[in-house]
């Protein structure tokens, strides 16, 4: 999407408030978290239900913007993989948050392969089980969990020029930039 979208959200949707985005809109699903899950589950399958809130990071290919499942939605997939495509329609936006129900998005399915190797590399650094001291060489798992997915020696060659967005610094408040 970011090589080839054209950006076909409305601009500023990000700062949106309590509206309403007609659509049909197709975006790229970057990653999925489970929100409702501490650090260390929440890159684990879950099962649609109640105790299950997940997080959605999207592109057009120009905007960045996230949903919420505001209901479960079945076939969401926290190990869903990373760089495939869905349609919303009729989505409501409440502070710049896409409301995600079952009705408003369809899956159409696809993979980005550099997004789901990072992907990989990122859910297999949390998953790993904890290893002597709670902090291992200092950093927060959070942080080494995104230099794991997206480690330094990653440069324009080898992932900068597909428009892949590489976090420069590690932000250890939020685990994979769905923070921000």
């Amino acid at each position: 999407m970011n090589e080839c979208g054209a950006g076909v959200l409305p601009e500023g949707v990000g700062s949106m408030e309590a509206t309403i985005l007609d659509g049909p809109f197709v975006l790229q699903v970057d990653e999925i978290v489970n929100m409702s899950a501490p650090l260390r589950e929440r890159y684990r399958d879950a099962h649609a239900g109640p105790k299950r809130c997940l997080k959605l990071s999207m592109t057009d290919g120009i905007q960045r913007i996230y949903g919420m499942e505001y209901r479960p939605i079945k076939d969401l997939e926290v190990l869903a993989p990373a760089g495939f495509k869905i349609v919303i329609r009729n989505v409501h936006i409440k502070r710049g948050l896409l409301m995600l129900v079952p009705e408003v998005i369809e899956i159409l399915g696809g993979v980005v392969d550099e997004l789901e190797v990072a992907r990989v590399r990122l859910v297999s650094e949390v998953n790993k089980p904890p290893r002597g001291k709670r902090k291992q060489g200092g950093l927060p798992l959070s942080s080494r969990a995104t230099l794991a997915a997206w480690p330094r020696n990653v440069s324009a060659a080898n992932g900068g020029e597909q428009g892949i967005s590489m976090p420069r610094t590690v932000n250890p408040s939020h685990p994979t930039g769905l923070g921000n």
